[in-house]
């Protein structure tokens, strides 16, 4: 299958690019990566544009679309790039190219972050739902989709912190019944 992973942190795009091994994977790194391929020249101004039917057009050429929830892109009035939950947009995105197979994921914890605890209001376990012929997964607090024990684990940087488990969500979202 062709899948496209929109991931920004670096030992999940390794996590990614070795569990989903057999498939033809393409990682974006954050929103600009995601967004990169969308934009053409005006013909009215020196700037580029936003093209709407040319980023469907490449998102259609993918089987599976997986992302990271909270991912940077946008920036604010400061300058910086926090990460906010552009993963949604990203499946929304999907959704309207009718990629078949689409899942977001996040590491973060319900605990610290409000809007992964409404998603686990909205969903707690995971559950696969179909929207026209696509079928979706949305797992914010997402444990039952983290690998604890890796090559790494327990070095000082690393402890505590689990990998995405990519292939299983892939798995869900490819052979699961829907909830």
């Amino acid at each position: 299958m062709r899948i496209l992973v929109v991931e920004d942190g670096k030992r999940h795009i390794n996590a990614a690019t070795q569990q989903l091994i057999g498939h033809e994977v393409v990682v974006c790194e954050n929103w600009k990566d995601f967004m990169e391929y969308h934009w053409v020249p005006d013909a009215y101004k020196s700037d580029l544009v936003y093209n709407r039917e040319k980023h469907l057009e490449i998102l259609r050429r993918y089987d599976v679309v997986l992302t990271d929830i909270n991912i940077p892109g946008m920036l604010d009035l400061d300058g910086t790039e926090p990460e906010s939950p552009l993963g949604l947009v990203i499946v929304l995105r999907a959704l309207e190219a009718g990629v078949k197979y689409i899942g977001a994921l996040s590491d973060g914890s319900h605990h610290k972050d409000a809007f992964i605890k409404s998603l686990d209001m909205w969903g707690g376990s995971a559950n696969v739902f179909q929207i026209g012929e696509s079928r979706v997964l949305i797992k914010g607090d997402c444990s039952d989709f983290m690998i604890f024990e890796y090559e790494g684990c327990n070095t000082e940087e690393n402890f505590g912190k689990g990998l995405k488990n990519w292939e299983k969500m892939l798995d869900w979202l490819t052979s699961n019944t829907i909830d």
